[in-house]
């Protein structure tokens, strides 16, 4: 059987900081890391060679943000999302582009 043995320095003020941490925190902090992971994803895969979408300058990929997360009741939400007006078109899955109708 082996013996392992930790040093353990600086347990005292990581268990202070942990107890000081709440609950909210915990969830805020979490919900902020998720949706910055999904924000990442969804720029790399899904607006990346999806078939109806041909990037021309990237704006709509990089307009993508993330909101901080907030609690309102007993609700928490992290906002993703973009300002440009065509992005909810690609987002429902339909084609826009110069010079052509809306297409869905």
């Amino acid at each position: 059987m082996a013996l392992i043995r930790l040093k353990t320095r600086g347990l005292k003020k990581l268990l202070n900081k942990l107890k000081a941490t709440t609950r909210n925190d915990v969830i805020r902090r979490s919900l902020n890391q998720g949706a910055f992971h999904l924000l990442a994803w969804s720029k790399k895969n899904r607006l990346s060679g999806r078939p109806g979408l041909k990037v021309q300058t990237g704006r709509l990929r990089s307009s993508i943000t993330v909101n901080t997360a907030e609690k309102s009741g007993k609700t928490w939400r992290a906002r993703i999302g973009t300002n440009v007006v065509y992005g909810r078109i690609h987002e429902f899955g339909g084609v826009a582009g110069r010079n052509q109708s809306v297409t869905n």
